[in-house]
């Protein structure tokens, strides 16, 4: 025992040589200094902007028709060297597009040499122009150059109509017809001259931001060099105060490079700005604050500045893992399901990046920047006493008067809310933007969250739904049918969000089903996971709008019985089963289906060894196998909620017992590499269909009346740069209602018998029914299945019957059009948004008095 505690210190004292040797000689100073010059290296786009430059007035709008297979042409002027992008100005209430309809643009300099060519998609439904990514086109200033638009890949039907203006065009054919003499270019002169129509485009410009850059620089170099000061560096106050100042700038500046949807992390100073300024100093004041507190409690800076520092950075690399293999942010209720994060981890596919890499960096210079300005132990006095107490005093401050202050960031126009979390993230920086979300945990009501409330608008809406007779639309007669509720996982027709073409068909089974469905969009709260999410509305008609959504809702939500859907089948004599090819504990499925009436819950536990698995999940078709094989047994009406697993991400890979490989065809990456993810994803939905025809066909045939009601729970997360190509749109800066395709999934309703014989006043024809919600369509499955509807459900069918959908989005009017601002809507319906939130709040919070669930102070997240 004497050798080894020798031993070590020997070594220790060995590394304290080779530490004060590193020290003394500046090799610290210049590892940090070439670590700061490889991270301006590696972002140096932080300091450009794009400049815009527009060929037309104000008030400039001659109408301009296109159709399938006219050409374009026009002409522009450089203004800079560096061309991002461009867009053309189109009007959008008379233009008329299929989601597939491409133009196809080329760019030839004044020398007839082709720069660039590439399609793009045209039709952008939140969109008055059309963008075209030309990704720094090196131009030459004052040259001019011709773009050519053909539209080969129009419908017939398509019609794009362009804000044009005129202009006097004599000179330029002159220059043109001069330009081909002296090439010697074969193109046709025959070209009419005069006065012609030209297409209304901003161009946008990358250019140096000398101001910013310039500044950052003059902030960087400043606080490297004070390093380099030995008389400051030997003064303990100084260091103190170096700490305290430069240090928070590093931990802020970490978590921005690791944000791989932000495209300037290094510009944090820019634009000048009050929000600007507001939202960096909050966070710098509170890191600074936090690093004296931990220095007053420890006594030592270098242990304080570990103590907030790794917990910061720590965020920074969880929120960087979770953006690249789930495409979303880190949110503050995740931390709740940080279980299930470790289960699904496993199945998400992590890859390095550059942002990844300047993270391990920038954590290295953050741990050097501490090993310089250490400083010796501080014994405890009353004056340590008294900054203990003025440092807590000044954390809780800044948290109140800013991070939690909601009026203040209203006023400010500081976005924090829940969709698209990446917006508030590449807005206010990746702390800010975590600790706003705070202020998302509680849920939202009414203006009254009383039990005498609430109840008062449950008998308020019972009358009210009786009143516009209501009860006609659940289907009567004798007949009790079984009621099958299938939600696959990850199940979604990207072909929605906009057309491509495959090696073979996807969905066949499922397109041929449309002529004898009900079919349409569900508008779901959550994207690339939190499946509880989708299937908590389902079952128990409450919406995620006024909850946390991809948080572990039954964790939170579901503390006492609830009138879910299998309650109130249960109510009726019919048994109630749920059934999930997976590990029964995840969302805390096992503990809480109990609470919502379920009898009894099959997992993967129930299968058999020799179960059928696709990848690592057991397959739908075993799962569906399971399904008829509990229906065949049932002496009683059945209802049955499944879950599948099969089609779970991550889709990295293409496994032997795949029975498909399908490939884009007309889809791939500018590196000309594939979609891998997606062609294994969509190999695996045709998987999913051919079960789905072994489901139907089974039922198809079976003499008792059976309802299937089919439905996705969430798009994949896919390739990167996948979805962009989709929408036409960055991720990084999407909008609410740029990103509504990504939040919704298909959904039919099926039946083996004639739904209207009940005399049901839903409209139960074969067809597309357009946009709902899940909450809605479990209501509309519980009354075609002819089942009564608990007075608690009142407030729930009357909203059905006034908007079309309501999801975390916003809500969704009868013609599926996206409103975030609910003022869109008249009073009553706007009272009962208001009311149906309140009486939510009640059931979950108020009902019963111990075994209701607590408003939460803290949340979670996750996947199936």
């Amino acid at each position: 025992m004497k050798n080894v505690k020798q031993l070590g210190g020997s070594i220790w004292g060995d590394i304290r040589r080779i530490d004060g040797v590193l020290h003394t000689r500046y090799v610290y100073h210049y590892v940090l200094l070439l670590i700061v010059a490889i991270i301006v290296f590696l972002f140096g786009q932080s300091f450009y902007t794009d400049k815009v430059y527009k060929n037309y007035q104000a008030d400039d709008s001659v109408e301009f028709r296109i159709v399938r297979n006219m050409k374009y042409n026009m002409s522009f002027e450089a203004q800079d060297s560096s061309l991002s992008s461009f867009r053309l100005k189109v009007n959008s209430d008379r233009t008329r597009l299929s989601s597939s309809d491409k133009v196809h643009v080329v760019i030839y300099d004044s020398e007839d040499n082709k720069i660039y060519e590439d399609d793009t998609y045209l039709y952008n439904a939140d969109r008055n122009y059309v963008k075209v990514d030309v990704d720094g086109l090196s131009l030459e200033k004052g040259e001019w150059y011709y773009i050519r638009f053909s539209f080969p890949e129009m419908a017939r039907n398509s019609l794009l109509v362009l804000d044009t203006h005129k202009v006097n065009s004599f000179g330029e054919a002159i220059q043109y017809a001069q330009d081909v003499d002296e090439n010697g270019d074969p193109l046709s002169l025959d070209m009419s001259i005069g006065f012609k129509n030209v297409a209304n485009i901003n161009y946008y410009y990358g250019t140096l931001n000398w101001f910013s850059l310039v500044l950052h620089l003059v902030l960087f170099g400043v606080a490297l060099s004070l390093l380099f000061v030995k008389k400051l560096m030997a003064s303990t106050v100084f260091r103190n105060f170096y700490r305290l100042i430069v240090l928070p700038v590093f931990i802020y500046l970490a978590a921005e490079v690791m944000n791989i949807e932000k495209e300037r992390p290094l510009n944090f100073l820019y634009p000048l700005s009050r929000k600007t300024a507001f939202v960096v100093l909050t966070i710098l004041l509170l890191l600074s604050a936090l690093i004296l507190l931990f220095h007053m409690i420890t006594g030592k800076g270098t242990a304080a500045s570990l103590i907030v520092g790794i917990p910061f950075l720590t965020l920074a690399f969880v929120n960087h893992t979770k953006l690249v293999m789930r495409g979303d942010s880190f949110m503050p209720w995740d931390l709740m399901s940080a279980g299930i994060a470790v289960k699904t981890g496993s199945t998400y596919y992590f890859h390095v990046t550059s942002n990844f890499i300047a993270g391990i960096l920038m954590f290295i210079a953050i741990m050097l920047l501490i090993r310089l300005t250490d400083t010796p132990y501080i014994k405890f006095s009353s004056q340590r006493a008294s900054m203990m107490a003025f440092s807590t005093a000044s954390v809780l401050l800044i948290l109140v008067s800013t991070v939690f202050n909601t009026k203040l960031l209203d006023r400010l126009n500081i976005y924090y809310e829940v969709n698209p979390p990446i917006q508030s993230y590449n807005e206010n920086g990746t702390y800010m933007a975590f600790l706003m979300h705070l202020n998302n945990l509680g849920a939202k009501s009414g203006n009254s969250n009383s039990p005498e409330t609430y109840n008062d608008m449950i008998y308020r809406y019972t009358g009210m739904a009786s009143s516009m007779d209501l009860d006609s639309r659940v289907n009567g007669g004798s007949v009790r049918p079984n009621v099958i509720c299938i939600m696959s996982e990850a199940y979604a027709d990207l072909t929605e969000i906009r057309d491509f073409e495959t090696s073979e068909p996807v969905m066949p089974y499922f397109d041929s089903l449309k002529d004898e469905c009900m079919y349409g969009d569900i508008a779901v709260s959550i994207f690339g996971g939190g499946t509880c999410n989708t299937e908590f509305e389902f079952l128990t008609g409450y919406s995620m709008a006024y909850l946390l959504p991809g948080s572990s809702v039954y964790t939170f939500y579901v503390n006492n019985d609830i009138d879910a859907l299998p309650s109130i089948y249960s109510d009726n004599g019919y048994r109630t089963v749920a059934l999930h090819s997976f590990d029964g504990d995840w969302w805390d499925r096992r503990e809480k289906y109990p609470l919502l009436g379920f009898d009894e819950f099959y997992t993967r536990d129930d299968f058999g060894p020799d179960a059928q698995y696709v990848r690592r999940y057991i397959s739908d078709l075993e799962t569906f196998h399971k399904i008829t094989d509990i229906y065949d047994e049932s002496e009683e009406p059945l209802f049955l909620f499944c879950v599948t697993m099969q089609n779970h991400a991550d889709f990295a890979d293409h496994y032997d017992n795949m029975a498909y490989d399908i490939h884009l065809t007309d889809l791939a990456p500018d590196d000309g590499s594939s979609y891998y993810y997606a062609e294994n994803y969509l190999s695996l939905i045709r998987e999913s269909d051919d079960a789905l025809e072994y489901l139907i066909e089974y039922l198809r045939d079976s003499d008792e009346p059976t309802i299937v009601c089919f439905f996705g729970d969430h798009c994949p997360t896919l390739d990167p740069g996948f979805y962009e190509e989709l929408l036409q749109t960055d991720l990084g800066g999407i909008t609410l209602e740029e990103s509504v395709p990504i939040y919704q999934t298909p959904y039919f309703i099926w039946a083996n018998y004639d739904l209207s014989a009940g005399g049901t006043t839903i409209a139960t024809t074969a067809g597309n029914h357009g946009l709902t919600s899940p909450n809605f369509l479990g209501q509309t499955v519980l009354d075609l299945s002819g089942i009564d509807s608990p007075d608690s459900r009142s407030c729930l069918r009357v909203l059905q019957q006034e908007i079309g959908a309501i999801s975390s989005l916003g809500v969704f009017d009868s013609d599926g059009v996206l409103h975030t601002d609910t003022t869109y809507f008249d009073e009553d319906t706007q009272g009962a948004l208001e009311d149906y939130a309140t009486i939510q709040y009640g059931l979950i919070y108020l009902s019963g008095s111990d075994t209701a669930a607590v408003p939460a102070e803290t949340n979670e997240e996750e996947e199936s």
